[in-house]
């Protein structure tokens, strides 16, 4: 009889780490994800601020010229509406001063 052989335990699988270049290909990954966040926080910041500072800010800034502009407008406005009004009851006088001439 022959003797029982024995088996010999399988030897483990080595499992190779990444290689450099997988390693790069990962961190190079993480680093566009990052970004991309970073972008993202940035340009929510940004219209956040243009949402509520920067229109207050320009708010502030231009109501003078607001302000300003209207008067000026309004001025003008009142100037053309009594140039007219004059003119017309001008005309008016004019026709009247004429239908008395024309009855005596």
């Amino acid at each position: 009889m022959l003797p029982p052989v024995e088996e010999a335990a399988p030897e483990p699988v080595v499992q190779p780490g990444p290689t450099p270049a997988e390693r790069q290909a990962e961190d190079d990954a993480r680093w566009a994800s990052m970004a991309e966040e970073i972008r993202m926080q940035v340009l929510q910041r940004i219209d956040l601020f243009t949402d509520t500072g920067l229109r207050d800010q320009l708010g502030a800034r231009l109501q003078p010229i607001v302000d300003r502009a209207s008067a000026d407008l309004v001025a003008t406005i009142n100037q053309h509406v009594g140039d007219l009004l004059r003119t017309y009851v001008a005309e008016a006088i004019e026709r009247e001063i004429e239908n008395w001439r024309r009855g005596n």
